[in-house]
């Protein structure tokens, strides 16, 4: 298929070199100075078109660059990290959380057995007495019978009554006290008879602990725990743990 563009373009091309060569009318010769013309107007449109093309190539590949330049550096935050504030401060043990907390420790630590339905260790502050005397319950699945902790902590001149030897002393066979070391190296009283215990305890900061175990909760059966069966050295990991205190006065 023949350009009609192309053609016209070539003819008009080759009688432009004749121009100056052949003779010719006046009429001829303006033709010749339109054919001139026309074709400087076509080589500096094409030149032109040429130039734009350069400049929308070059435009279109720097565009490229830029957006592989924008992917390779990293994203721009536009969220504040999450300050972070303080948890609340935990609350301070109680006096009655803190005895619970020890007696399943040394005694319980399967928290089983032991009853505290008797209500709270409280701080007595009576004049010239200060201190708990609390029992707790013992009990074992399976079985009807109930044991017993008597539990003593004061600080006073004088124990107020509780030392080892007196809660038994009216049974047919009264617990007989003896002194023994305990592993700080300070002294104790213990005394037993059968499951029965009695146990005292001066602790180095003066309180004096007392502690008496019964397989039978006389308040509340008459049937013993058959299982209830403390050891000696259960009741001097308690008395020594340097936990057991009472709480400071206000």
């Amino acid at each position: 298929m023949i350009d009609e563009q192309l053609l016209m373009e070539r003819l008009t091309d080759a009688a432009a070199a004749q121009d100056d060569l052949l003779p010719r009318a006046v009429a001829d010769d303006l033709a010749a100075g339109r054919r001139r013309l026309r074709r400087r107007r076509f080589l500096a449109g094409g030149t032109a078109l040429i130039a734009a093309g350069a400049v929308a190539v070059a435009t279109i590949g720097m565009s490229d660059v830029l957006k592989d330049t924008a992917q390779l550096e990293p994203p721009v935050a536009t969220q504040q990290a999450p300050v972070s504030t303080p948890s609340a401060a935990a609350k301070p043990e109680s006096f009655d959380g803190l005895m619970k907390r020890l007696m399943y420790k040394h005694f319980d630590p399967s928290k089983k057995h032991l009853n505290f339905a008797t209500g709270p260790f409280k701080v007595n502050t009576e004049p010239g007495y200060r201190g708990t005397l609390r029992k707790v319950g013992w009990n074992a699945k399976g079985e009807k019978g109930q044991g017993m902790f008597l539990i003593g902590l004061e600080r006073s001149a004088e124990p107020a009554g509780n030392t080892c030897g007196s809660y038994f002393q009216s049974e047919s066979r009264p617990v007989i006290c003896r002194q023994v070391t305990l592993p700080n190296r300070r002294p104790g009283m213990i005394g037993r008879q059968g499951r029965m215990i009695e146990f005292s305890y001066v602790q180095p900061d003066g309180e004096f602990l007392y502690v008496a175990v019964d397989p039978v909760f006389r308040n509340n059966t008459t049937i013993s725990s058959k299982q209830m069966a403390i050891t000696d050295a259960q009741l001097f990991a308690f008395a020594t743990d340097p936990a057991l205190s009472l709480p400071p006065l206000r």
